[in-house]
């Protein structure tokens, strides 16, 4: 199996992001790959479900069917240039996506948007004008 940035697993597929995402069975037989985006490093497995959220450094979320093999939704983030893949995580129901929002060279214009999980429509979206250590001190912790 190759090395990757991002790996995650759902106790049923495995999914490896090098920039491409890569599909594997629990017995890492390689299923296929996404070339959709050519900038997908980080990602997160919707709890319970075969879905998975790739978000891209090109400013995009896109939802994967692992068990399908299909993508099944592609959307734009934000119409900033240099958009970060800075994280995505769902909340323990299962019924929110969040996901930070970040410029590679302005942290000013962080934000943190949340999806709802069944339909990935924004549900709310906030704007941070923070340093970035306490955005993830006090972001991520309160999610995790």
């Amino acid at each position: 199996m190759r090395s990757f940035y991002g790996f995650y697993t759902n106790g049923k597929y495995k999914v490896g992001m090098s920039g491409t995402v890569w599909v594997y069975d629990m017995e890492d037989n390689l299923l296929g790959r996404f070339n959709e985006t050519p900038y997908s490093y980080v990602g997160a497995f919707v709890p319970g479900k075969d879905i998975f959220v790739s978000h891209t450094n090109e400013d995009h979320l896109v939802i994967y069917d692992i068990a399908n093999m299909k993508m099944l939704k592609k959307i734009k983030t934000c119409n900033c240039d240099g958009s970060e893949d800075t994280g995505v995580v769902f909340s323990n129901d299962g019924k929110h996506l969040y996901c930070i929002q970040a410029h590679w060279n302005d942290w000013l214009k962080t934000r943190l948007v949340v999806y709802d999980a069944e339909n990935f429509e924004i549900e709310y979206l906030y704007v941070f004008f923070l340093e970035k250590k306490w955005f993830y001190e006090k972001i991520f912790s309160s999610i995790s």
